[in-house]
């Protein structure tokens, strides 16, 4: 019971709750961990992770790339890479510097083993000399020398870093020692830059979404609910539920990364969905002559428990995220259902009593003209065309299908990266010029545990080698058979011809024998720890789709050769995989978790209604915007990816509130004792207004997204504003069609 006291103690008791909570939000963070996007509790994620203990991350690296227009092999341009070069190797953080100005080649002499560098800055003369005998080594300007000969590239080797701070003051060093130096053009690519990149964005979304969904909010409500003080209440309580929800994440020590940056927004939003109908309740109670007091408490009794069930399925919508087992979408799930509850309680904390005691002079004015009008034209087509707007929806459900039979999974690397970042450009560059920037890794090992340097391993891992360049576009690969290829070119004088494996057993025995005596590894890279050993490159971002596709023919190819007869085993593994992995269980993790939200949204239509055929009733208006969302993603050629996988989720558990609101009402007509068609009247009326209210203000606060720069961001705007306008029509034209055809006509009873 709403009162004086009650409202007073019960405001008190919520702002020393947000003022120390609030406190929080100084603490807030922003993540970078692009690792986080792999699949949890996976085998491949296990044997990963032992896998960089021995050979450390695959993606501990950044790309650079210095263009010259007057020609790469000019001395000038050389010596400035150098000390670049130099200037780097000092950074903290760095573990090797590899650039063709630094690249050196063991040449056996007479004396011995001599380092000779394969470019003398020192000599113009013999510049023009070294530049002949690099192109007739594939091996090393297909590494170091862009296909279009206009840039030379650099490799910077580092260690992990362990948070944001560290890999930004990384990258911001690098930044200042090119800063440095005049190249025609300098190019990035690598996990830190792409992680920098993506936050920075992050940022700029976060700051923007909450400045623009606020005003976008403060405007639907000044044209909705038009009363000054109830404006700003219901302003007042959407942010704080947004703060609340902030406070909670930061307690509890989450991030805010890409994905949670949606959650001011998303809470901004839903939490007008339970204001504008207890709203629009207490307002129908006062114009019909009810003092504020008993009509504020009527509105809290009518719609309180279908407010309450609306939360909670809208809850359970982002709960079923958690299938998805990628932790930034669990946690985007986990927080963005916690939100949708804390708005819940703030709503029914705060507005009912600020209701109450300001006394906003609601006045006697009737329903909005527009809305009224549309809904009686709705309700007559209900009467009159039913047959209609049912073979209306089946048509558009033959069209559906079709649109999902279209349907893919695919996602590039660098999706997300805003359209105009330069960042965006520079991964492009080393794709098309350097065979990618994508980490290729694979572990091999000899299936009785004995060494791997032994002449029929080390030809079957150059065997791979070619099948993974061939298959999987792998580039630049690294290997114990390039290094053993290294060796026997080195003892036949450096000739870029004897870059192969040795042809007779005198030669393998020296270059074996150089190998584990002469501790090359250590001079030139490890390729192997213990009996373990590794093939790592590049490769190009051809998509999730193909890259899944080639893995598993390569798959093929190798389980039919390396078979149990073979004495080589093999493991695909690295970064990438786990991505790939991500994207390719997708489909799966998507159907198990809105199939879970069906089931408990199917149990509440059911516990309302006590009939099996409600079931049908709810679910058919619901599931079509779910489904209409897919088929145009599939008419437009948008595949489903990490990024796009969350807009099911949402608009599921967003769309059904409406429906929920309506079969309510719907059930307190029946059990008043009113007829059929006189119930679906009282209820279209009745519901029909805040419904088209709520949809026009979730759409609006939704369609900001789709100012983002990133694209998933985008297509969540977007599609999910169409599945609440698509949500809107089913559940004011099919939803009432569907109750008359199959709600059977008995009066319910109160239980």
């Amino acid at each position: 019971m709403i009162n004086k006291k009650s409202s007073i103690l019960s405001l008190v008791i919520t702002f020393v709750v947000m003022g120390i909570m609030g406190m929080q939000l100084f603490d807030l963070k922003f993540n970078n961990d692009l690792d986080a996007f792999f699949p949890l509790d996976d085998p491949d994620l296990i044997y990963y992770k032992s896998y960089t203990e021995k050979f450390g991350h695959d993606n501990d690296y950044i790309l650079v790339a210095f263009e010259n227009q007057a020609g790469i092999f000019q001395q000038d341009f050389l010596l400035r890479q150098d000390s670049v070069a130099e200037q780097l190797e000092d950074i903290e953080g760095v573990e090797q510097i590899i650039s063709l100005v630094n690249l050196k080649k063991l040449v056996k002499g007479p004396m011995g083993y001599l380092e000779i560098p394969y470019l003398h800055l020192d000599d113009p003369a013999q510049l023009e000399k070294d530049s002949l005998k690099i192109i007739k080594e594939p091996h090393v300007w297909s590494q170091f020398i862009a296909e279009d000969y206009s840039s030379t590239k650099l490799i910077i080797m580092h260690r992990k870093f362990e948070n944001k701070k560290l890999a930004d003051g990384f990258v911001s060093e690098i930044h200042r020692v090119l800063s440095q130096y005049q190249f025609d053009k300098v190019r990035l690519a690598g996990r830190p830059i792409g992680e920098r990149a993506y936050v920075w964005a992050v940022q700029q979304d976060f700051t923007f979404f909450l400045i623009f969904s606020g005003i976008t909010i403060l405007i639907m409500l000044i044209i909705f609910i038009r009363k000054p003080s109830m404006v700003a209440a219901a302003l007042l309580i959407s942010l704080l539920s947004v703060a609340l929800t902030l406070s909670f994440m930061t307690l509890v020590g989450k991030e805010i990364d890409i994905l949670s940056t949606l959650i001011p927004s998303i809470l901004l939003v839903v939490s007008m969905s339970d204001i504008i109908h207890l709203f629009s309740h207490a307002k129908e109670e006062y114009n019909a002559g009810t003092p504020m007091q008993t009509a504020v408490n009527r509105a809290v009794g009518k719609v309180g428990f279908a407010t309450l069930l609306t939360s909670l399925t809208t809850a359970v919508g982002f709960i079923t995220l958690i299938s998805i087992r990628v932790q930034p979408i669990i946690d985007l799930g986990i927080y963005s259902a916690i939100g949708i509850l804390f708005a819940f309680v703030l709503t029914y904390a705060l507005f009912p009593q600020l209701m109450y005691l300001i006394h906003p002079n609601l006045g006697r004015k009737k329903s909005n003209k527009l809305i009224k009008k549309i809904l009686d034209t709705l309700y007559h087509w209900v009467l009159r065309k039913q047959k209609l707007i049912i073979w209306s929806f089946i048509i558009g459900f033959l069209v559906v299908l079709y649109g999902i039979s279209r349907l893919e999974i695919n996602a590039y690397l660098i999706d997300d990266l805003p359209k105009n970042d330069p960042v965006r450009a520079d991964f492009k560059y080393f794709d098309s010029e350097y065979g990618g920037t994508k980490p290729f890794t694979m572990t091999i090992w000899m299936a009785d545990s004995s060494d791997i340097y032994n002449p029929r391993a080390i030809a079957m891992i150059d065997s791979i080698e070619t099948l993974a360049h061939e298959m999987l576009n792998a580039n630049n690969l690294v290997s114990p058979a390039t290094l053993v290829k290294s060796i026997h070119q080195m003892q036949h004088s450096g000739l870029a011809s004897a870059y192969q494996l040795p042809g007779n057993d005198r030669d393998w025995d020296q270059a074996l024998r150089t190998i584990k005596k002469g501790k090359v590894e250590q001079r030139f890279f490890k390729v192997t720890d213990g009996y373990l050993a590794q093939i790592s490159g590049f490769s190009r971002d051809q998509g999730s789709k193909d890259a899944t596709e080639r893995t598993e023919k390569l798959r093929t190819v190798l389980n039919q050769w390396l078979n149990e007869d073979s004495p080589l085993r093999y493991r695909i593994t690295g970064s990438q995989l786990l991505i790939e992995k991500s994207h390719a269980t997708l489909s799966m993790n998507l159907m198990k978790g809105l199939f879970g939200a069906v089931i408990i949204v199917s149990i509440i239509a059911g516990y309302m209604f006590r009939s099996w055929r409600m079931i049908l009733i709810t679910l058919i208006p619901n599931l079509f915007p779910i489904m209409a969302i897919a088929a145009v993603m599939g008419l437009f050629g948008i595949p489903i990816n990490l990024g796009t996988s969350i807009i099911f989720a949402i608009s599921f558990g967003i769309v059904v509130d409406d429906t929920i609101h309506f079969l309510s009402k719907m059930r307190e007509e029946r059990i008043a004792g009113r007829t059929m068609i006189y119930a679906i009247k009282r209820t279209l009326f009745a519901t029909g207004e805040p419904i088209i209210i709520t949809t026009i203000i979730l759409t609006s606060g939704f369609a900001i997204f789709c100012f983002s720069q990133f694209a998933a961001t985008f297509h969540t705007g977007l599609f999910v504003s169409v599945s609440f306008i698509v949500a809107l029509i089913a559940d004011l034209t099919l939803l009432p069609v569907l109750i008359l055809y199959f709600l059977p006509r008995k009066v319910l009873r109160r239980k």
